[in-house]
């Protein structure tokens, strides 16, 4: 078993190095005293140790240039109290991608019996699109446009079509596209990781305040993400534009599939 030096022996090797700049004495001591020092503060397995260790030497020199500024008789407190905020962060580290995990697949899970509620036999991209199929061709677009829906077969020969009609480039509009889609999804991952951060802070509090204030801002977010989920990717203006059509028909398009959607599932176009 490796057996730690004592405080002066390592003092005397840290004013040694510092005159030097040699260093390979010190990244075999010093490592594994810090990470006794922090497991006299914490109860922590063998394992737990051995990745301290790890993480230190990853980040020896780091800890060295900012060790430099402390005098030698105070340099080893700061090292042990480098060591705890790596030792501390390691563990939040591991925790939050636990949870994250778990909300994520307790969601994956929600979202599964949302979609089966319409037909079990059937998943929800089978419903929409068996649904777009019975519109008519511009209403198709339209919706489409308007919440991110699948343009399939003969409507998106359709639309590309249209596209060409209206001296429009299809480059330009993927472009276009992929923007407006990457800023709703950056929204959303935002939302969710507040949800997922304020969940676990919810968790772990037991002052009746901080329950209060935390789950008060778990549903705020949750609001936010309400809203992300219901937002347009294109709004009416520029689905005229792109369409070649007034935005008086386009409201007439999204209020004629919206009463279809409706009739034939409630909250079709919400889940989609």
């Amino acid at each position: 078993m490796y057996q730690t030096k004592t405080e002066e022996e390592l003092r005397a090797e840290i004013s040694k190095a510092r005159l030097t700049g040699d260093l390979s004495s010190l990244r075999v001591s010093l490592p594994p005293w810090i990470s006794e020092k922090v497991a006299k503060k914490r109860i922590i397995s063998d394992d737990d140790k051995s990745d301290l260790v790890l993480e230190i030497l990853e980040r020896f020199s780091i800890m060295w240039n900012l060790s430099k500024s402390y005098h030698i008789q105070v340099v080893l407190g700061f090292f042990v109290t480098y060591g705890f905020n790596l030792y501390r962060n390691q563990t939040r580290k591991q925790f939050d991608i636990e949870g994250n995990i778990a909300y994520i697949d307790m969601w994956r899970d929600k979202k599964e019996e949302e979609i089966n509620l319409f037909d079990p036999n059937v998943s929800l991209r089978e419903l929409v699109e068996q649904h777009l199929t019975l519109l008519p061709l511009m209403s198709n677009l339209v919706i489409s446009l308007r919440f991110d829906l699948p343009l399939l077969g003969k409507y998106r020969k359709a639309f590309l079509w249209r596209l060409h009609q209206m001296g429009q480039n299809r480059d330009s509009f993927q472009t276009l596209y992929d923007k407006k889609k990457q800023a709703a999804e950056q929204k959303l991952d935002t939302c969710n990781q507040r949800i997922i951060r304020y969940t676990r802070l919810l968790m772990q509090a037991q002052d009746p305040e901080k329950r209060k204030e935390y789950g008060k801002h778990k549903r705020e977010w949750m609001v936010l993400r309400e809203k992300a989920i219901n937002k347009s990717l294109f709004s009416e203006r520029e689905i005229a534009r792109i369409l070649g059509i007034t935005r008086k028909e386009v409201r007439v398009h999204l209020a004629k599939t919206k009463n279809h959607f409706q009739k034939h599932g409630q909250e079709l176009l919400h889940c989609a």
